[in-house]
């Protein structure tokens, strides 16, 4: 998972956690703008098959971070 996804795109899913599934700050966070990260969503789902905008999809994503990280 960690290969898939660019240093960007797993900080913007980190800030979109941390705000509560909220766009602007988590884009606000990562200094894009929130057209921007609904892109890098899009990016996302096409290459992992989760979509970050659904929670549990999210949850998900996060956990494999989380675990990719762990591994090191």
């Amino acid at each position: 998972m960690k290969d898939l996804l660019t240093q960007m795109e797993r900080d913007l899913l980190q800030a979109y956690a941390d705000y509560d599934m909220k766009v602007r700050p988590a884009a606000e966070a990562v200094h894009c703008d929130r057209r921007t990260a609904y892109r890098m969503f899009e990016h996302i789902y096409l290459v992992t098959g989760y979509n970050p905008q659904d929670f549990w999809d999210l949850f998900k994503l996060m956990s494999e971070i989380r675990t990719a990280n762990e591994e090191r």
